[in-house]
C-alpha cells in the first residue's frame, strides 16, 4: 500500500527500536488510561477557568497553546518515533488545554 503519510512509509515498522517487552492488552489500556487522566486533568483546568471568570477570552491562550503546541508536538512524534514515551503524555496535556478552550 502506498501512502504520502510520513508515518506510514516503508520503514515505518522495520525503523522501530525493540524494548524486548511485547505489546499486552493490559500494558495497552494502562497507557490509554494515563493519557485520558492527563487530558482531562488539563480540560478540567481550562473549563473551569472560563467557568471562574465567565469570560470566553480569559481561555483564548490556553486553547490556541494547546492547539498550536499539540500541532508541534505530534510533528515531532510523527518524525522522531523513539522519543514518543516523552510526547505522548505532553501532547495528552496540550490536546487537553485545546479541548477545554473549544
Amino acid at each position: 500500500m502506498r501512502s504520502g503519510n510520513p508515518s506510514l512509509s516503508d520503514k515505518t515498522f522495520t525503523d522501530v527500536a525493540r524494548s524486548g517487552e511485547p505489546m499486552t492488552l493490559g500494558g495497552t489500556v494502562n497507557k490509554t488510561a494515563i493519557m485520558l487522566a492527563l487530558l482531562m486533568i488539563t480540560s478540567v483546568f481550562t473549563w473551569g477557568t472560563f467557568f471562574e471568570s465567565g469570560d470566553p477570552s480569559s481561555v483564548v491562550p490556553y486553547m490556541w497553546g494547546g492547539i498550536i503546541g499539540g500541532f508541534i508536538v505530534a510533528l515531532i512524534t510523527i518524525f522522531k518515533k523513539t522519543w514518543a514515551p516523552v510526547t505522548a503524555p505532553i501532547y495528552a496535556l496540550l490536546e487537553g488545554l485545546a479541548i477545554g478552550g473549544i
